[in-house]
């Protein structure tokens, strides 16, 4: 597979910002995210269709007084899409910035901005989709243990998301909204 030069600069991009952010994480004073997300969205055109995405996210806190419960972090996600009324499907791919409020021990709220890339392998064309977006999700926090100073968390919701993406070849845009169901696993550095 031969990588097109928007992919291998997708690619380096990723990389470049996962090191400094794994890290942060191993080192003891961050937020590390796993989340796996799966629903339904449509977009300007009416295609409606269904995405999954699987991310990383490694960060840390933005205080460091007592019980950390704000933290800003990095992602990266993959994962692909399939329409819903005909045969076209394609990857995505992404890189975002997350702030992440922890309303101890209830809810976690997550809210950031995100680039995003999507190829769709239409019968008549190939889209290839490039565009920013933003969300907010509202995550109820599945699990209770929270004396460790390390927190280990399991959360599932709603993630609302809205993007704006052009065609690098048309240069057509296309606005997309989705509301996947998310499951996601933290393990923040929560302090004292």
């Amino acid at each position: 597979m031969i990588l097109q030069p928007h992919q291998a600069f997708l690619r380096r991009v990723a990389v470049g910002l996962s090191i400094p952010g794994f890290l942060l994480g191993v080192g003891g004073c961050g937020a590390t995210s796993a989340r796996l997300g799966v629903g339904p969205t449509i977009d300007s055109q009416g295609r409606v269709s269904v995405e999954s995405t699987f991310s990383l996210g490694l960060g840390m806190p933005l205080d460091y007084k007592g019980r950390s419960q704000h933290y800003l972090q990095g992602l990266g996600f993959i994962g692909g899409s399939s329409d819903v009324d005909s045969d076209a499907k394609g990857p995505t791919v992404g890189l975002g910035a997350d702030y992440l409020y922890w309303a101890h021990p209830r809810f976690d709220l997550r809210t950031g901005v995100y680039f995003v890339n999507r190829t769709w392998d239409e019968a008549t064309e190939t889209l290839d989709l490039f565009g920013l977006g933003a969300h907010l999700a509202l995550l109820p926090v599945l699990t209770k243990n929270n004396s460790n100073l390390f927190v280990p968390q399991v959360c599932i919701g709603p993630d609302i998301r809205v993007d704006q993406s052009w065609d690098a070849n048309s240069q057509r845009s296309r606005t997309q909204f989705s509301v996947p169901i998310v499951i996601e696993i933290n393990l923040l550095a929560a302090g004292d």
